[in-house]
């Protein structure tokens, strides 16, 4: 078998571009479906490459997700699989992506994220300005979203203004603007 990484054959993208179609037709025969990725070096070592999510239910979780990312200048691409994913494309990092994954059935009962106990605690997305960050709110309070702080400046850092929630799976997220 041929190695993927050998026929990998990716680069930049434009926006209007699908992902899938950036695939090659070895990379198709190799592993029997488009491969997601680039090829290019990433040039910020040490910059978020993706963070993968499980969720409950990847439809509500997409409803959330797809309000919220969309305001931050995140657009939803496709996946093979049951799961749900957005890619942004940062200046100096390359790609990004947040992916939502299904739970597999045996955790459906499981209790409530916990963002107290070892794992997890919260994403912190950065805005535009302040302006981005009463968007983002007004849009989670469209979305009927758990808001745990409405915008607020905070003593984090001088003009650290944020607003922090709970996506439907219980995950803390926040968004901030520091000047």
């Amino acid at each position: 078998m041929v190695p993927v990484s050998a026929t990998l054959r990716l680069g930049p993208r434009p926006a209007s571009t699908p992902l899938i179609a950036q695939c090659d037709s070895a990379v198709r025969a190799v592993a029997g479906r488009p491969v997601f990725g680039y090829a290019a070096a990433v040039s910020a070592v040490g910059s978020l490459n993706h963070l993968r999510l499980s969720v409950r239910d990847p439809a509500v979780s997409e409803r959330f997700y797809d309000a919220l990312l969309a305001e931050l200048g995140w657009v939803q691409i496709p996946r093979l699989d049951e799961g749900r994913a957005w890619e942004r494309l940062d200046p100096t990092a390359g790609r990004q992506w947040l992916i939502l994954t299904p739970i597999a059935d045996e955790h459906r009962d499981a209790p409530p994220h916990d963002l107290f106990a070892p794992g997890f605690h919260h994403l912190a997305l950065n805005a535009a300005d302040r302006d981005q960050v009463d968007r983002v709110h007004n849009v989670l309070l469209e979305l009927g979203a758990d808001v745990l702080d409405a915008p607020a400046e905070y003593d984090y850092n001088p003009g650290y203004y944020a607003v922090f929630f709970r996506d439907p799976d219980g995950f803390k997220l926040e968004v901030v603007h520091i000047p």
